[in-house]
């Protein structure tokens, strides 16, 4: 008998294990477990709704404060122009207020037109946004500018002129017109040819501030360098000086054959054909461009915004 007690007492162990097994996987704590994790998700769907809708409310309420001030300072703004302000500004009422009070200086460019010396510019070839959406490798898909420096003239005064308009024509246009690209405008200067005889420095750090809208209530969220020669060292320092330190994070300097390290396959439909891998021909596409924004301002009657004295 003193032999079995071992066994008697093992199996006593077992029936107590399987005992507790069973009630872990009972239909009671099945139940109760489902039931929490249920009210788990409920709990974060609430709170995903509540941020939501405060997201919402101070969008409205910067909005409405916008049109108010506005009414009250006698400016006279088109809605789609004061919800961009109120984008850039991240629907800070007061800093949305204060860009644009500033902007009473640059209301030139705000209201730009296609008028015939833009139209004579664009069809140099120095400056265009790229058709369509163009998909990144983080899966964004972004609207996307073409500059090619090389064929900018600094001894001539209305390349100065034209080189600054013709920029912020294109971010208003794209801005105001293409709102199905979050993610933003990504600028891409092939520098092949570049030289001294392409450099002004005080254009050239007004064309280069605008990318973070000093000019015009638009931010470009990405710009690549590509194929810049020995030579342009000095001036990609002098760029680095211009951009804040934010902006210089989103700068990128490559050589051509690497733009498929930033953009997904089938980028190339869109790059004209002088990029490495593009076969967009750019007159074809300026022309269209051109022709299609000339007949849209004519049926634009309406300044954007404008101070009534």
């Amino acid at each position: 008998m003193t032999a079995l007690m071992p066994k008697a007492f093992s199996l006593s162990k077992t029936t107590k294990r399987t005992s507790t097994k069973q009630r872990d996987i009972s239909p009671t704590r099945r139940t109760s477990t489902f039931r929490t994790a249920k009210a788990s998700v409920e709990v974060k769907r609430l709170v995903k709704e509540s941020i939501e809708a405060a997201r919402l409310r101070t969008e409205k309420d910067c909005v409405k404060g916008l049109r108010s001030y506005c009414d009250e300072s006698s400016i006279k703004i088109s809605d789609s122009l004061l919800f961009r302000f109120a984008c850039f500004h991240e629907f800070d009422l007061q800093n949305a207020q204060e860009g644009i009070a500033r902007s009473r200086d640059n209301e030139h460019y705000l209201n730009l037109k296609m008028n015939p010396g833009l139209q004579e510019f664009f069809h140099r070839r120095i400056l265009y946004p790229l058709p369509g959406l163009v998909k990144t490798k983080t899966g964004d898909k972004m609207q996307a500018i073409y500059f090619r420096p090389s064929r900018f003239r600094a001894q001539d005064p209305a390349h100065h002129k034209y080189v600054i308009e013709s920029l912020q024509y294109i971010l208003n246009d794209l801005d105001r017109s293409h709102k199905e690209s979050p993610a933003g405008v990504a600028v891409i200067i092939n520098l092949k040819g570049y030289s001294n005889k392409n450099f002004h420095p005080h254009s050239m750090a007004k064309f280069l501030g605008s990318f973070e809208g000093k000019l015009v209530p638009t931010k470009v969220d990405l710009l690549i360098f590509v194929d810049a020669p020995d030579t342009f060292k000095p001036f990609m320092t002098f760029c680095k000086n211009v951009f804040s330190m934010d902006f210089s994070r989103k700068v990128h300097s490559i050589k051509s054959s690497k733009l498929s390290s930033f953009f997904m396959p089938g980028y190339e439909e869109y790059f004209p054909s002088e990029l490495s891998g593009g076969w967009r021909d750019i007159e074809d596409d300026i022309d269209d461009y051109v022709d299609l924004k000339s007949y849209e301002d004519e049926m634009r009657t309406q300044e954007e915004i404008s101070w009534q004295e």
